[in-house]
């Protein structure tokens, strides 16, 4: 228990989950065709394997190494697989913190409920001649389509080309 509590071995599943995390995602990012949680699942054991070469109370059984070798890669692996999400939530959406309403004066804290007001019949009015305008402004450029439609015999444009990602992509990802 004493070597259980003992900050050093505290501090060794953060490091190797981290590491682990780090090199899941670098070699994730480079090789994207890779799924990332079988890689870092292997990674994890690959970083837990040192307890084979370790001094275990002398000789201790291959048994009880293999015992150790599967928690340790465990815990590597889901030590690496939440600091992958802490990272990536830290990453991708900008969210304001949540002090940030303390330092606001209260009736800037409370959204204000809208007054709506019913429309007068001026602005009824308003609103008709506008859709008579752009009533005919529609159906005059539904008859220059037409017409152009009739005067060139050409089969369509080719569709527009599939937009591409411009979204950088993010070397924390979720796996």
């Amino acid at each position: 228990m004493n070597e259980f509590l003992n900050p050093k071995s505290m501090l060794t599943p953060g490091v190797a989950g981290s590491l682990m995390m780090f090199l899941v995602n670098g070699i994730g990012c480079q090789f994207p065709e890779l799924p990332m949680r079988y890689l870092a699942l292997g990674i994890s054991f690959l970083i837990g394997s040192v307890v084979w070469f370790s001094e275990i109370r002398g000789r201790a059984p291959m048994v009880q190494k293999g015992i150790y070798w599967v928690l340790n890669s465990l815990v590597i692996f889901v030590v690496g697989f939440g600091t992958s999400n802490l990272a990536a939530d830290a990453t991708t959406s900008p969210r304001t913190p949540p002090h940030v309403g303390f330092f606001l004066a209260p009736t800037e804290a409370q959204a204000a409920e809208p007054v709506v007001t019913p429309p007068t019949q001026a602005d009824v009015n308003i609103l008709n001649e506008k859709l008579a305008r752009e009533r005919a402004e529609n159906e005059r450029l539904q008859r220059e389509l037409q017409q152009s439609r009739q005067e060139v015999a050409s089969p369509p444009p080719p569709p527009p080309p599939a937009p591409q990602s411009t979204k950088k992509e993010q070397f924390f990802k979720r796996w």
